[in-house]
């Protein structure tokens, strides 16, 4: 898409059977280089996707699928390609290579995943449920609405080092000081309430203090 005039200017078919639910870079700041190929996923398959393929874009070598039905919510990478996959029943897989079984499988947290992120080392991962994470229940209380959270983001610079977690629920954005967390101090967190609702939000890059949020008009 083109986003200064707002037009489709390129469409992709992956595939005649698979449907995709989310594509994520092939590598955490792949998207920063020259690099022309994503990582998708469907409800049961991870796979890689090449643009330059003259047909269906799906790299058939690069295509793992699960035997049985695992339900696929959302995926990450980490700076050195190595692949993060959410589980809508709050499984998390850790795939090191595609077309390889998962290295790791992490247990259920209990709810769905609808977000997932992970450092550039790979050594942290955040994922967001639908009505939790880490908040105080007062502050919680005090938005006065559902709270929905957005798929939570670190921030992002040249020197691959996390400061800081971002997500957003209804107007409110809401942001945590990463050291704390990783010290087990939650409660060093920033909430802001906004005129609109906020659809999505991730920090720019190499800007700690600067997040980029759409919302809906």
């Amino acid at each position: 898409m083109d986003l200064e005039v707002g037009k489709v200017v390129e469409e992709w078919k992956v595939s005649d059977d698979i449907q995709i639910r989310n594509a994520v870079p092939t590598s955490k700041f792949a998207q920063m280089t020259s690099e022309p190929r994503l990582i998708g996923h469907g409800r049961n398959g991870v796979f890689k996707i090449d643009p330059r393929l003259s047909e269906l874009k799906l790299v058939d070598s690069q295509y793992k699928q699960c035997t049985a039905k695992q339900e696929f919510s959302a995926a990450t990478t980490d700076e050195a390609s190595r692949l993060a996959v959410a589980l809508d029943k709050g499984e998390i897989r850790l795939f090191d290579a595609i077309g390889k079984n998962a290295k790791t499988a992490l247990p259920s947290i209990g709810d769905p995943i609808r977000g997932i992120e992970v450092s550039a080392d790979g050594r942290w991962v955040v994922t967001t449920c639908k009505a939790y994470l880490l908040l105080r229940p007062r502050n919680v209380a005090l938005m006065e609405q559902e709270i929905s959270f957005s798929p939570a983001r670190f921030n992002t610079n040249s020197d691959s080092n996390e400061t800081s977690i971002v997500t957003s629920s209804g107007p409110f954005i809401i942001s945590w000081v990463f050291a704390d967390v990783k010290r087990g101090i939650y409660g060093n967190y920033k909430i802001c309430r906004l005129a609109d609702l906020i659809v999505q939000d991730r920090f720019a890059h190499d800007l700690d203090n600067s997040i980029i949020m759409a919302f809906v008009l």
